[in-house]
């Protein structure tokens, strides 16, 4: 069978493989496609009436509501819809006693009160309607795709045999007449082809295939003169990089190192021990260490630390094995370690920075709730001795609101700051964690020998609190403040069966207590087996 015949019937067989495959797979595209489409279109609707539902459930007005619901059942998409009120009854509408049937259900909140829940949207997509128009258009467009694929397959191969296949077969017919063995008596091939296009390119270059022999020495010096222009441009880039780069044989010595890499560490580097530039050498020796091993890493990377100018900087080091493969490798180049160095010092910064304002309260720059709650967790889950008392103070500030009320929060937030200075200052000797809880209430977490001193050190908490506060040399306020305080053993926390949750409520307790019954007072509380609260959570 001739060469043509063959690839119009292979080109037509493959084409009707593809075609159907690509009919098949574009028929279950554009159903999924289709029904998601109108599933989605679904949901629109159903958001863009929950906005009115949510004001017909929330003034119970039945008219309305009914006419929200007719509204979306016209639509071909929706079977039908209910809008539920907030006892969990049928307001309007209707629901499907079909469990299994899909539904998109909304929750309808008050207009003015966000997280009034007043009642829902249940919409029931027509699931039977939407899969038959999905299936619909999808067949039509894979029967016509297929069509369409059949028809070129066929228009293709009858034009790939008049036009590629039968001048090929002449070609070869001429082609088989030249003998190679013969250089000198080569003559150029001429089928009659008169076209610019691939084939009439394969002769040409065929008939100047001597002449491309005479041009390869050219060839080959225009070649090496690329390779010197391209080792430029790569130089070029190496020397005005931003980045540090640099190469170091495993022992850390530096064999080269262009000029960013001298700047970030303010001298030339080339020829002297890369290591011994950072706090602590030892760190990226052993990640020099780690390359040498050929079943391990071929990169790493790793933050070290420089101090230049006395000024702390972090440099990251990201490092790589380049070896010479040739059998007669250089000495020099047997086994190197390319190194690249980015100043990531501002980086750091932000991080540090961004890490410190989310735990810490802006106004006072104490631990916020979040970031004290987990100190303390993590305080007490791990103290094991047996002879520290572990202290948790809930602390409420007395008149504070009048003077909020009288002179401002500018004030206010002065009195504020001042009282966590003095909580600070009061709880400096002890392992304490001082969190602005919330509003005027700060908590006091702390390690304490004795209930004597944790006494003594409430009394002194009071005291330096009703300190008065200078505002301006023409006015002075102060304040009070009732703590409640819960201690126990640390060795004992784990065994007690509490949290810190429960810790903290009955601090809280405590200090209600102390403001229902006078304020500007204490109360301890220890927690062991044998108080009453510890007996009600144990039964």
């Amino acid at each position: 069978m001739k060469l043509s015949v063959r690839i119009s019937l292979t080109l037509a067989l493959i084409s009707m493989v593809i075609s159907a495959v690509v009919a098949l797979t574009s028929y279950f595209y554009q159903l999924d496609k289709a029904t998601n489409q109108s599933l989605r279109l679904v949901s629109q609707l159903a958001q863009g009436a929950q906005r009115a539902s949510a004001i017909s459930a929330y003034i119970q007005d039945t008219e309305l509501a009914t006419e929200i619901i007719s509204g979306l059942e016209i639509n071909d998409l929706i079977s039908h819809a209910a809008i539920i009120d907030r006892s969990n009854k049928i307001f309007a509408g209707y629901t499907s006693s079909i469990s299994s049937q899909p539904k998109i259900e909304l929750q309808l909140y008050s207009p003015f009160i966000d997280d009034d829940k007043v009642g829902s949207l249940v919409i029931y997509p027509d699931t039977n309607f939407i899969q038959s128009s999905a299936t619909e258009s999808s067949l039509q467009l894979a029967f016509l795709l297929l069509s369409l694929s059949l028809v070129t397959a066929l228009t293709v191969g009858v034009f790939i045999r008049n036009k590629l296949t039968m001048p090929i077969r002449k070609l070869v017919d001429e082609f088989i007449n030249v003998d190679v063995s013969r250089p000198n008596d080569l003559y150029n091939i001429d089928i009659n082809y008169k076209k610019d296009d691939e084939i009439g390119l394969l002769i040409r270059k065929v008939n100047s295939l001597v002449g491309a022999l005479q041009q390869q020495n050219q060839s080959e010096y225009e070649l090496r003169k690329a390779t010197e222009e391209l080792q430029k441009r790569f130089r070029l880039l190496f020397e005005q990089s931003t980045a540090g780069i640099g190469l170091l044989d495993l022992n850390g010595q530096v064999t080269l190192a262009n000029q960013s890499m001298n700047m970030l560490f303010g001298t030339e580097v080339e020829g002297t021990s890369l290591p011994s530039y950072f706090h602590k050498p030892e760190l990226l020796r052993e990640q020099l260490l780690i390359l040498q091993d050929d079943n391990f890493y071929s990169q790493v990377s790793i933050d070290l630390v420089i101090y230049k100018q006395k000024r702390k900087r972090y440099l990251h080091c990201l490092l790589s094995t380049i070896k010479d493969d040739r059998k007669d490798s250089r000495f020099e180049s047997e086994h190197l370690v390319e190194i690249i160095i980015y100043d990531v010092t501002s980086r750091r910064e932000v991080e540090r920075k961004a890490k410190y304002e989310a735990a810490h309260d802006s106004l006072t720059g104490l631990l916020n709730r979040r970031a004290g709650m987990k100190a303390l967790k993590n305080k007490l889950q791990e103290g094991h001795d047996a002879h520290s008392i572990y202290a948790v103070l809930m602390i409420d500030l007395d008149a504070f609101k009048p003077i909020n009320d009288e002179h401002g929060h500018d004030v206010g937030d002065l009195v504020l700051r001042a009282v966590s200075e003095r909580l600070i200052g009061a709880t400096a000797d002890y392992s304490s964690l001082c969190i602005r809880w919330g509003g005027d209430e700060f908590i006091v977490g702390l390690t304490i020998d004795t209930n004597n001193a944790l006494d003594t050190l409430c009394q002194q908490i009071l005291h330096d609190i009703q300190q008065s506060i200078l505002v301006n040399p023409q006015l002075n306020v102060s304040v009070g403040a009732s703590i409640g305080c819960v201690y126990l053993n640390l060795a004992d926390y784990k065994t007690l069966g509490v949290n810190l949750d429960d810790v903290i409520k009955e601090a809280d307790q405590l200090m209600y207590d102390i403001k229902q019954t006078g304020k500007n007072n204490y109360q301890l509380l220890a927690l062991n087996r044998d108080c009453d609260w510890m007996r009600g959570i144990s039964s």
